[in-house]
């Protein structure tokens, strides 16, 4: 069966050239989509507003959550689809969670580099470091959580954080009936009633419980929260 040469196919994740290049970057593009525009003969006018559509639905949803997309598309996004003025003012808000190397050249490219370091100066470093994506905050402490499946042994060895510090860890994960539990805390699901830090990487294993792990001397948190190695004061 003959298919169109701009369908880009991998499990999961279809795509479609046409919509591809006229976006900037990747989308995905259901296979029915792709079918119903092959039906119609790419090459005509009525297959082309049907891209376009596509096109639009991706650019729409793509600035309402703009935040959340990784920073190479975010910058695609406002660079071809917002007007300049928008994409400053996303660009500023957005900064902190920017790689600098990339956030100075679109600081340059979009005229705010000004504005942008500005909003740069202006945050607490628990700002900036809450600003990071989960996975760039987990990349930068993964090493010390990896180390705690030693925690049994040093536990019982009577080796481990003093009771005042794993309290203040208790709290920062479970509240302490003024603040809340902490967003990552996750339940298990292999033994209700017991955690584990959803930010973390662990997963649902009996050595991630936080009630165990939290007894590591040295434990640093993907939130930075109080009583952890790398606390950072709000």
């Amino acid at each position: 069966m003959q298919e169109c040469p701009a369908r880009r196919y991998t499990p999961g994740n279809p795509s479609c050239g046409f919509v591809d290049v006229e976006f900037g970057t990747f989308v995905r593009v259901p296979l029915v989509v792709c079918d119903a525009c092959w039906a119609k003969n790419p090459s005509t006018e009525e297959a082309h507003q049907l891209r376009q559509q596509v096109v639009k639905n991706a650019v729409e949803s793509a600035k309402r959550d703009l935040k959340s997309l990784p920073p190479v598309v975010a910058l695609t996004v406002m660079g071809r689809h917002l007007t300049k003025e928008e994409a400053k003012t996303s660009l500023i808000e957005m900064a902190p969670s920017f790689p600098l190397p990339l956030l100075k050249a679109a600081a340059e490219a979009f005229s705010c580099s000004d504005e942008v370091y500005r909003r740069l100066a202006s945050l607490t470093p628990r700002e900036q470091w809450m600003a990071k994506s989960p996975s760039t905050r987990w990349s930068l402490v993964r090493s010390t959580w990896s180390k705690a499946t030693s925690l049994g042994k040093s536990l019982t060895s009577g080796r481990g954080v003093s009771k005042e510090m794993y309290d203040r860890r208790m709290a920062s994960c479970h509240g302490d009936g003024v603040t809340g539990a902490c967003p990552a805390r996750k339940e298990s699901q292999k033994e209700p009633g017991n955690y584990y830090c959803g930010e973390c990487g662990c997963g649902d294993t009996a050595l991630a419980r936080l009630d165990h792990k939290l007894g590591y001397e040295y434990l640093e948190c993907p939130r930075a929260m109080p009583g952890f190695s790398n606390h950072i004061e709000a």
